[in-house]
């Protein structure tokens, strides 16, 4: 078994020193002008891992607002689709008052555009708020929805002061229970 092992590194090592640096410096990388041809919808949807509906969303607002003050946000989404039909619908909590025409929105995923909505927010008390998205897409292929969800939170006022603790925990709160331990002998 040792003779042939001796036989055979010499053979290997013969094989790898016919590979010369010129054959490895020869393989090109790829165009990169072929690689931004390429359609974004093709590269969203091989980057695209998590389970649910191939959309995404950004939007507008910044994260702060005061009791009364009208915020006019941008809600934008976009999906990795080619045909179908895109739902979004909007929830807020009782304390924000959505100015929006309609709650429920339907859009074509026949082109690259993302799909855009327009509202008004008006927080009514102080606190923290959700408005919840919930969207959904449909292909004409599978005829299965796949959906997603999102929300946006409201930070209205200087809630958080008043959500901080301001007594201080002690040994009066502590609750002390009688209790016997069993071994497993």
């Amino acid at each position: 078994m040792i003779k042939t092992t001796s036989k055979f590194l010499p053979l290997c090592a013969l094989m790898l020193s016919a590979c010369s640096n010129e054959e490895i410096s020869d393989i090109q990388p790829p165009n990169p002008s072929l690689i931004a041809e390429k359609n974004i919808k093709e590269i969203s949807k091989a980057n695209h891992i998590k389970p649910g509906a191939a959309i995404d969303f950004i939007h507008s607002y910044g994260g702060k607002s005061l009791v009364g003050q009208l915020e006019n946000i941008q809600l934008s989404f976009t999906e990795s689709y080619g045909s179908g039909q895109m739902r979004v619908m909007l929830d807020a909590d009782q304390e924000l008052n959505l100015n929006a025409i309609q709650q429920d929105f339907i859009f074509n995923m026949d082109s690259q555009q993302p799909h855009e909505i327009e509202i008004s927010v008006e927080p009514q008390t102080e606190g923290k708020y959700y408005l919840n998205i919930f969207t959904s897409a449909l292909t004409y292929e599978t005829q299965q929805p796949k959906t997603r969800a999102f929300a946006i939170a409201f930070y209205v006022g200087d809630h958080r002061e008043k959500q901080s603790r301001t007594d201080k925990p002690s040994s009066e709160n502590i609750i002390i229970l009688p209790s016997q331990e069993i071994t497993g002998d």
